[in-house]
């Protein structure tokens, strides 16, 4: 991102209109979906197959069943952004940037947490829960939004990274490597991501422990029993590999579908995809319950999904993993 998109962003973020710029996994082009006034459609995720634009979803749209839509009014690639500034010139309503808030849980209390949960998976109440926390950090004076942005989309080009504004919602980015699911005219593709380590040097002589193993299998069971579920049964499930994300490694198995198979389906097949054991937890209704109980915190947009949904071919939506909340005093963190 050149000096001129800083001020492209800049731009952007001054209007609080809602807007996304992003980049899909292993490209270098930049993309924005932004609309033309601050009302944020929200809509049923089963009504997905007909929608055109920018989706994101909350952790919670497991429960709600909603998601929001940023309309492509304007859709442009990086290329296209000089033309920004006369698009945006009519617009002038500035307010200042929303401030996370969230309940900040310490180590202590992280760890206290997670025991209770495992002694619930000893007793087989559970067989997996995933735990979060979030914590918030202070920034110098001359912190900058779309340096820090910058930095995050030239440092993990194999990953989805993207910057949000949704109004009442804040300054949102992240890098997240895991695909929920992305479609061509001729398939869709979902995939099992689970299995984390430490790159240390290249992804040659890899060795996965049986803890890692066993928990990425969950989810490729999941995965398919969803599916079948969903009278879905015409799918390739390829053999597991191990992929990147910035400097770690993950264990990834891609099922992929013949499009036709999923032809008035797709709305129902992220539903009963989200949220996966990788980020919830196994079974998943009584992991979303006990992580409800257990966490202080709301997830909001972590762990939820996002992005651009029938816009210029591009159809894909990623897990919102390793993302932050913006703001110029701080970053909240979630992890």
């Amino acid at each position: 991102m050149e000096k001129g998109n800083h001020i492209i962003t800049n731009l952007l973020l001054s209007k609080c209109l809602p807007f996304v710029i992003y980049s899909l996994p292993n490209s270098h082009r930049l993309h924005l979906v932004a609309q033309k006034e601050a009302l944020l459609e929200e809509i049923d995720m089963e009504n997905l197959d007909t929608t055109k634009g920018f989706v994101v979803a909350r952790f919670d749209s497991y429960k709600t069943g909603k998601c929001f839509v940023i309309r492509p009014d304007i859709c442009k690639d990086e290329n296209q952004w000089h033309q920004l500034p006369q698009i945006l010139l009519p617009f002038t309503r500035k307010t200042a940037i929303e401030q996370p808030e969230n309940y900040v849980t310490g180590k202590t209390e992280y760890l206290i947490q997670a025991r209770r949960l495992i002694e619930l998976t000893k007793f087989k109440e559970v067989r997996k829960v995933v735990l979060s926390r979030y914590f918030f950090r202070e920034t110098d004076n001359d912190f900058s939004i779309p340096y820090f942005f910058e930095v995050l989309s030239k440092t993990y080009h194999e990953a989805f990274v993207y910057l949000m504004y949704l109004p009442g919602e804040g300054v949102w980015t992240g890098a997240t490597p895991e695909t929920l699911l992305r479609k061509t005219p001729e398939t869709v593709e979902t995939m099992a991501l689970a299995g984390t380590q430490k790159l240390l040097h290249s992804l040659k002589n890899i060795s996965w422990h049986s803890k890692e193993i066993q928990e990425q299998q969950y989810v490729t069971d999941f995965i398919k029993d969803r599916l079948l579920a969903l009278n879905i049964s015409r799918f390739q499930q390829l053999k597991p590999k191990t992929i990147r994300a910035g400097k770690l490694i993950h264990i990834r198995t891609t099922f992929r579908i013949t499009a036709e198979e999923t032809f008035g389906k797709l709305g129902l097949v992220i539903k009963a995809l989200h949220p996966t054991p990788a980020v919830g937890g196994l079974p998943k209704e009584r992991a979303y319950c006990l992580i409800e109980q257990t966490e202080l915190h709301r997830r909001k947009f972590y762990t939820g999904f996002l992005g651009p949904w029938n816009i210029e071919n591009q159809s894909a939506l990623f897990v919102n993993l390793r993302c932050a909340q913006l703001s110029e005093k701080g970053i909240g963190l979630y992890a």
